[in-house]
């Protein structure tokens, strides 16, 4: 997102980054804003689907997308209905979708930071009855990494922010981690919404000063300015971090592997798949919490739709008046089966059928081959 709507201040979502690590935002500022695009798949996805939750048309979403979409949606009427039940709010308004709303220096009145609200909810259409704002924000992939609601710093920014608009007394902040239909929800009442103000100026405060303090840790994971970050680099070598393994290192050293260990390994192929196989089989038994726990979760099998009527179907596409070739250009032909009809059909030998189809259908088929494989000797 640009940083014309953030008037170039830190955002919520990079404010635990800032707050973990002070001396980030002076070398964010250094960087070209080519070198800070991070972006790739999974963030398109999660705008994807931030759009969706938005906007409430899911017309852009495959299927697999629609399930997260749909679970998000559960998961947030829940939250809802757990807020309301407690706190015996029987009606509630719902604010403006996607609000970013801007926090101030106290005593200049500029603009230090800014936070966006996915959702929230309160008595906005009663000014002398707000005590409670409820705020959900959606988490719309894995998150296995996302810091509890009770320690987040996003979360923080956004009680505070929604505090600060609506005069709130109670500010409920909720994550929607829609790809598993799961909730993380963390309460603050006023004293816990001075605190938390006064740690996000602080935060800021320490983020201003020179030469403030670049500080790795596992945050670097989602720090844009980690690869050209001499703190991050040096935190990456550490034992403990270099276990989790970067891939790319990995593969670099198969090119310094003699000829001799790598065919050693590669004839290890098939017992490493089933190793993989029998892990994933106990991961699939695990019960439904645990292996939410760990991050994963089971999916349904993709639907399959195989029309096994198939003259039945040729006859319905015949009465729309499409042609039979267009409709034979839509249909593969298998060699077996072909040759197991002209085998019944000739009452030959399979070996014949076999000949038959070769010869016969030869002008009618395009041969190829698939790429080389390695095999023993």
């Amino acid at each position: 997102m640009s940083d014309d709507v953030r008037k170039g201040k830190v955002s919520a979502s990079r404010l635990e980054i800032l707050a973990l690590c002070p001396g980030s935002e002076q070398l964010r500022r250094t960087l070209p804003d080519t070198a800070l695009d991070t972006g790739d798949e999974y963030t398109d996805l999660g705008s994807k689907l931030h759009k969706a939750w938005e906007t409430e048309s899911t017309l852009d979403l495959n299927e697999e997308e629609l399930e997260v979409y749909q679970r998000g949606i559960e998961t947030l009427d829940r939250i809802i209905a757990e807020w309301k039940t407690e706190f015996q709010l029987e009606t509630v308004d719902e604010g403006q979708r996607e609000l970013r709303l801007y926090l101030n220096d106290p005593s200049t009145l500029k603009i230090v930071a800014s936070g966006q609200l996915d959702r929230h909810y309160g008595h906005f259409s009663k000014p002398n009855s707000r005590p409670h704002v409820l705020i959900c924000d959606f988490k719309g992939l894995w998150s296995p990494h996302l810091t509890p609601a009770e320690r987040n710093w996003q979360g923080r920014l956004q009680a505070v922010l929604a505090k600060k608009e609506y005069d709130a007394k109670h500010v409920r902040m909720a994550f929607v981690k829609a790809m598993f239909g799961r909730q993380d929800v963390t309460d603050y009442d006023e004293a816990a919404l001075g605190f938390a103000e006064t740690s996000i100026f602080r935060a800021i405060w320490e983020s201003e000063q020179p030469g403030a303090q670049r500080r790795a840790g596992p945050w670097c994971r989602y720090c844009p300015c980690k690869p050209f970050c001499r703190e991050a680099a040096l935190y990456s070598e550490l034992p403990s971090v270099a276990r989790g393994g970067a891939l790319e290192e990995t593969l670099k050293l198969v090119n310094l592997m003699p000829p001799e260990d790598i065919v050693a390994v590669w004839r290890k192929w098939g017992e490493v798949e089933k190793i993989f196989e029998a892990m994933e089989a106990r991961l699939k038994a695990l019960p439904e919490e645990e292996q939410s726990r760990l991050g994963v979760r089971m999916k349904e099998g993709r639907k399959m739709a195989a029309i096994v009527d198939k003259v039945g179907a040729f006859n319905a596409l015949r009465a729309l008046d499409i042609s039979s070739e267009k409709i034979l250009a839509t249909v593969a032909f298998g060699k077996g089966e072909l040759v197991a009809l002209y085998q019944a059909t000739a009452n030959c030998s399979p070996k014949d059928a076999e000949a038959w189809y070769e010869k016969t259908l030869d002008p009618f088929i395009k041969r190829d081959r698939a790429k080389p494989s390695l095999v023993e000797i």
